[in-house]
């Protein structure tokens, strides 16, 4: 079974939603900041282990979590904003011009 064949499977037979995880793993194995993230995305493209087992393992749950701990920082962030205020200062901004 191709790494394409795992993921329609895994999308229950979406080929568009696999074709889009599939372009998911590449830009992870060429692209991503963490080595473990770029190995990962390569062993499963390379079909050295499947999508679910690197899911399922510890060692990526750890590298995972590290990222999704900037992640829910930057979005406590967003939350915390008042876009109504921004707006006001945005324009006192562009009236001191």
């Amino acid at each position: 079974m191709t790494v394409y064949d795992e993921l329609v499977t895994m999308t229950g037979g979406d080929q568009q939603a696999a074709r889009v995880l599939l372009a998911g793993l590449r830009q992870l194995r060429d692209r991503a900041p963490d080595q473990e993230m770029r190995r990962f995305a390569r062993e499963v493209l390379e079909g050295q282990v499947s999508l679910r087992e690197v899911a399922r393992s510890e060692a990526y749950a750890c590298v995972l979590s590290r990222h999704f701990d900037h992640l829910t920082d930057w979005r406590d962030h967003v939350q915390d904003v008042d876009p109504a205020s921004e707006d006001r200062e945005r324009g006192v901004r562009q009236d001191q011009r």
